[in-house]
């Protein structure tokens, strides 16, 4: 069977072949008789889809490196724990509340 054998670091990727799902990585990938060639798409939360070629006659497992997702940039703005801005107050400087708050973010 003409095979090609496929990996992703990190592993678990989603493996898909003209939107047909393959499976995750590691994953073998049937090559079709009429071509020496297959691309197939890789896929993971938090990292950049990539396609990927296989081709025939490769006796190693292909391992893709995948490349993570630029972080989304944050904002910042001035808070006085109530969570709205400060406004300056004649010539005295607003005071800061710095009470640590813990924030969890959910995707």
């Amino acid at each position: 069977a003409r095979v090609a054998a496929l990996d992703s670091a990190p592993s678990g990727a989603t493996v898909r072949y003209k939107g047909q799902l393959l499976g995750e990585t590691p994953v073998k990938v049937q090559i079709p008789l009429d071509s020496d060639t297959v691309t197939v798409e890789l896929s993971k939360r938090g990292y950049q889809a990539q396609d990927v070629v296989l081709t025939v006659g490769h006796a190693e497992t292909v391992v893709v490196a995948l490349e993570a997702n630029a972080p989304a940039p944050r904002r910042h703005r001035p808070s006085d724990g109530r969570g709205t801005a400060h406004k300056k107050t004649g010539d005295r400087a607003p005071t800061l509340n710095l009470e640590r708050k813990r924030v969890i973010l959910v995707e």
